[in-house]
This record gives C-alpha cells, sequence and structure tokens, in this order.
C-alpha cells in the first residue's frame, strides 16, 4: 500500500546522486529533507545525533561519500574519515533512532577477476583505497545492527556534477580525439534513474533490508560507453583504445565489475537508461 507519510533524509545533497533526487522530489509523495555538508556534517556524531534528535524521519538515504578514486590514493584518511567512519556514525544514529539507513556504496569492493556477474554473496575484495573504505562503511553498518539497505552501484553518471558522460562532452568542446580505456568491462549506472527507483521502493514500502546491487542490462567497456554518449549527443569527438596499464591511472580498477542486479529494482537496458539522460530527467 502506497504511503504518503514516509519522512526522507537526504545527505550529499549538493552532490551527483543528491541533484538527481532533488530533480524528482517535486514528483514526490515523500516529505523529504536535503542536508548538504554545510546543513549537516555526516563526520561529526554529536551533529548527527542532534539532527535526528530535532527532526523525525523515517529513512536516511547517505549520498554522501569521497569519490575521487585517483586521489584517494593520497588522501586515504580523508576518503577513509568520509566513505568509512561518517558510515559508523549515521549507522549508530540511525539506530537509536530508529531510522533506516539506505547507504550508496560500489562495485570497486570487489576486485574484477570474475568473468561472470557478482552476486551480494560474492566475497569482496577491494584494490583501492577508495574500494577498502567504501568496504569498510559497508561493514561498520552491518556490524551496527540497526535496519538497512546498502545499495552498490557502478559507473555512476547524470546530468549533474561531475562524471564520466559529462567529461565526454567538455572535452568535444576542446578535443578532436580522444584516448578511453577499453579493457574495462562494466555496466554504466545512471544516478538518475536509480534515485527514481529508491524513491518508488521507499514510497511503496518495498525496499529490502540487506545489501542489494543496482545494475542496468547489458554491460560495455568505458570507450564504448563513451562512443554511445557521443553518438546520442552527436558529438564530434574522435574515440581511441587504451589499455588500462597504458593510460596509467594511480588507482587500480576492477577489470571486470558487472553485478547481478537484485529482483526488487526494475530492469533497464544501459543505452535505454542513457538515452533518457540525454534527452533529460525523466519524471
Amino acid at each position: 500500500m502506497k504511503s504518503l507519510m514516509n519522512r526522507v533524509l537526504i545527505t550529499g545533497a549538493n552532490g551527483q546522486l543528491g541533484q538527481c533526487f532533488k530533480a524528482l522530489e517535486p514528483q514526490s509523495d515523500l516529505h523529504i529533507t536535503f542536508a548538504s555538508r554545510a546543513a549537516l556534517d555526516i563526520t561529526d556524531p554529536d551533529a548527527i545525533d542532534v539532527f535526528l534528535s530535532d527532526n523525525s524521519f523515517d529513512y536516511l538515504i547517505n549520498a554522501a561519500a569521497y569519490t575521487a578514486v585517483d586521489k584517494a590514493e593520497q588522501e586515504e584518511d580523508q576518503a577513509r574519515l568520509i566513505n568509512a567512519t561518517a558510515s559508523r556514525f549515521l549507522a549508530k544514529a540511525c539506530k537509536k533512532h530508529n531510522v533506516h539507513l539506505v547507504h550508496i556504496s560500489t562495485d570497486f569492493v570487489f576486485d574484477g577477476t570474475k568473468t561472470s556477474p557478482y552476486l551480494i554473496t560474492d566475497q569482496k575484495n577491494p584494490q583501492s583505497v577508495y574500494g577498502k573504505t567504501k568496504s569498510e562503511g559497508e561493514e561498520h553498518i552491518i556490524e551496527n545492527g540497526g535496519s538497512y539497505s546498502i545499495i552498490r552501484a557502478s559507473w555512476l553518471y547524470s546530468n549533474f556534477a561531475t562524471n564520466f558522460y559529462k567529461t565526454i562532452i567538455r572535452l568535444a568542446q576542446t578535443k578532436e580525439v580522444i584516448s578511453v580505456v577499453n579493457d574495462q568491462i562494466g555496466v554504466p549506472d545512471s544516478a538518475e534513474e536509480l534515485a527514481k527507483q529508491l524513491l518508488s521502493l521507499i514510497t511503496n514500502n518495498t525496499l529490502p533490508n540487506g545489501i542489494l546491487h543496482f545494475a542496468h542490462s547489458g554491460s560495455c567497456s568505458w570507450m564504448e560507453f563513451a562512443k554511445k554518449i557521443v553518438e546520442l549527443k552527436n558529438l564530434d569527438l574522435g574515440i581511441n583504445p587504451i589499455s588500462t596499464e597504458a593510460y596509467g591511472a594511480p588507482a587500480p580498477r576492477p577489470a571486470y565489475s558487472i553485478m547481478q542486479q537484485s529482483p526488487c529494482f526494475t530492469e533497464v537496458h544501459w543505452v535505454k537508461a542513457l538515452k533518457d539522460v540525454v534527452l533529460g530527467l525523466k519524471h
């Protein structure tokens, strides 16, 4: 039965996913409160406790994260503070105030050595600082023993903030040809579609507890993703393949990061989701 009463707090309001939620909020039946870093410092446990004491929520969607994968290799303490320690603070406060924590995680918790889609039961083995700190965040939430849903997603992009999709569009303004990695295989996930489906599940009280995988159907390399963006946006930009080794990024990436989508989510092919982003956010 549809509920009009669920009250939702969304942290990381100014980030990519937070802005996707903001764009959907006018059409939502939920009572949503957005908290930027200035409004709520999730690295301050006392601030979280006071915020949840002063306001009543049914759900807290933690869309705040340290997502600069390469930079995290040099800023491990900062990445851990936001991705792991803050997750523990949020989980503890949510349990105390009877709030269901919805935490956004990543495919980087896996090492990318499989050749079939990752299941929620598969062993984690993160290879980068980013992946390790996100994995630690998951473990803090589980160990806390409160009510939670951990949503793993991969290659998130949207019309908001900074992401691969927007980078390709930006580069087309100044470059004729770019090189994009062609030996990492995964699934581009629309952050706009993720936000839409999460709000629907919360509205209808059908969001399962535990670890969940959000993944569009189909798969591609980063190069194939770039080429599809160029095609759909009618950009004048050449795309050449380059190996991960030749590209030389500071942080290791999973070579294979396809995840088996959890059945609570609606299946959408990644190309269809990309077309929706190109056309504008669908409400």
